[in-house]
């Protein structure tokens, strides 16, 4: 599969590092939390492992898979335009709602 495959979806690294890593930190984070208000020591070795892992994982990202970062100059000017219009869109429903 080449960077510019529309078939990424398919891939079993997509699931895990776009939808399996985010919510397991965001799981173990909420837990950290209720550990803190505890004042539990697992919870301060939790927290400091995400305050590391992720930021860790980011860059190897960056690193071994830029294309999943960076867009070309196409795919960029794109998603320009799709933002742009998602912008338009929710600028008439505010007003539209006032």
């Amino acid at each position: 599969m080449g960077p510019a495959s529309a078939f990424h979806f398919l891939d079993p690294a997509f699931y895990v590092v776009f939808m399996i890593l985010p919510t397991s930190f965001g799981l173990l984070g909420i837990d950290c939390a209720g550990g803190l208000l505890g004042l539990r020591e697992w919870a301060r070795k939790g927290t400091l492992f995400l305050a590391t892992v992720p930021v860790l994982v980011c860059v190897l990202l960056v690193l071994f898979h830029p294309s999943a970062v960076f867009f070309s100059q196409t795919q960029a000017r794109e998603q320009y335009l799709l933002l742009e219009e998602v912008f338009i869109l929710r600028f008439l429903c505010v007003c539209s709602l006032s």
